[in-house]
């Protein structure tokens, strides 16, 4: 059985970046499903609202492929200087994926002590 993931990326400073990785235990199908649930229950961080929440955002989902949506969170603040509430967005991006190849993280260790460190008494 493959590893199946639901990508959920998000702008920071006009930037797309990856904010997280869900993985699916099951096979596409599956997948898809739970990126339908998500594209309707997350903030605007990708990750989703408590189960006792009532989030006071608006809501606007695109499925913009079999395998993909963009969610548009809206959010309605107040402006103290002009009196009058104004809206502000967020888009966060969501897609079905197969891990297709993985490599495991070699932790790093500490640098090699040289003797121009022990000399200069930077041990």
């Amino acid at each position: 059985m493959s590893d199946w993931y639901v990508l959920v990326e998000g702008t920071r400073y006009d930037d797309w970046v990856l904010l997280r990785t869900v993985h699916v235990d099951g096979d596409r199908a599956q997948a898809v499903a739970r990126a339908t649930e998500l594209t309707r229950a997350c903030r605007d961080d990708g990750k989703e609202w408590p189960a006792d929440t009532i989030p006071q955002v608006g809501r606007r989902v695109f499925r913009t492929s079999e395998v993909s949506w963009l969610v548009e969170i809206l959010r309605s603040h107040w402006h103290d200087e002009k009196k009058e509430p104004y809206t502000s967005s967020r888009l966060v991006r969501f897609s079905v994926a197969q891990l297709e190849h993985a490599e495991e993280l070699v932790p790093a260790e500490p640098p090699v002590k040289s003797r121009l460190r022990r000399a200069l008494g930077r041990d």
